[in-house]
């Protein structure tokens, strides 16, 4: 896609593809070459581009609404893209979260707005009563653009908002590489991020110190999230091995207590599913012919051809049969 600034000298930005403008290209300004356009919204497949003038040049630059994701020959071109002038006030959006494993615990999102407000006060941070984004029962293993409060927190940002503030990271993130690719974008805009209880401190991105502690940060909060995997997954394949209850009782048993006890009736029906299976059935095939013979799942219901991969996919039959 050829770009041409306002005194007619064109340049090229390797790897966007006019596609990612909705197959139209640039749109024209009025009087003359260039072109100028507001945040494009395209389709999920393609990227986020916006625009915004800088004096008497047009740059591009990544839209705030979705986070950067440059690979090959787009990675050259986020240098260029980033262009903007800085945002200047103190405007600030607050973000509090809490997943459905701390709204247990009794994690309140009222006390961190609490702390979030006191911090805006104290620092001399603007801010609005709809500028508190909540986001209730919602895990940050989601990338933030996927949340519906960080959605609305990535649009927010577009109406002149300078700071974001946070009570930790993993509010916000879980992910190193998304962390530092988005609030390096901000930083780019002119948008400072502040993390108010980071072990009894606070941190900006405003400074190169902040920066680095960021980073830092960011790299130990996806090794905890990695962290917690684990321990799950061995957890879950201890209780399998020793045939105790780990989640909903699967096809084939029963639960006693906390154990699971084998049901023989449908441990055959598994067995005939494997046979089926061996003999080059497909699964939808299995499938239906499981609900013409009237054969109830677990819970009474249809069986689907996921339904019968995920049995044959459960290492836990491998000793009942």
């Amino acid at each position: 896609m050829e770009i041409r600034w306002p005194n007619g000298n064109p340049e090229r930005i390797a790897g966007i593809a006019a596609d990612q403008h909705e197959g139209k290209g640039p749109c024209r300004m009025p009087g003359g070459g260039g072109f100028r356009a507001p945040c494009c919204h395209v389709a999920s497949k393609y990227r986020h581009f916006g625009y915004a003038d800088c004096e008497r040049r047009v740059y591009p630059r990544p839209c705030l609404h979705r986070n950067l994701d440059f690979t090959g020959s787009q990675a050259a071109t986020v240098d260029i893209m980033a262009k903007q002038r800085p945002r200047k006030g103190n405007r600030s959006i607050l973000y509090v979260r809490v997943s459905t494993l701390e709204q247990l615990k009794g994690v309140s999102l009222d006390a961190q707005e609490e702390r979030l407000r006191a911090c805006c006060q104290m620092t001399g941070l603007e801010l609005v009563s709809t500028d508190v984004i909540r986001e209730e029962g919602v895990s940050a293993s989601l990338p933030l653009y996927k949340r519906p409060g960080g959605s609305r927190l990535l649009e927010r940002l577009n109406s002149g908002v300078t700071h974001v503030v946070s009570l930790k990271l993993d509010r916000l993130f879980r992910d190193a590489e998304e962390a530092l690719r988005q609030t390096k974008a901000w930083d780019r805009a002119g948008i400072t991020l502040h993390l108010i209880d980071m072990g009894g401190a606070s941190i900006n991105t405003a400074s190169a110190m902040g920066r680095m502690l960021l980073t830092t940060i960011a790299g130990f909060a996806e090794l905890e999230r990695n962290l917690v995997a684990e321990r799950t997954t061995l957890s879950l394949a201890h209780k399998k091995n020793h045939r105790q209850v780990y989640n909903h009782v699967p096809f084939g048993f029963d639960q006693v207590g906390k154990v699971l006890v084998e049901n023989p009736h449908e441990l055959a029906v598994i067995r005939l599913i494997e046979e089926r299976r061996d003999d080059g059935w497909s699964l939808h095939r299995i499938a239906e012919a499981l609900n013409e013979d009237h054969v109830p799942t677990k819970l009474g219901g249809r069986w689907y051809a996921r339904t019968v991969k995920n049995l044959l996919d459960n290492g836990l039959y491998e000793t009942a049969l």
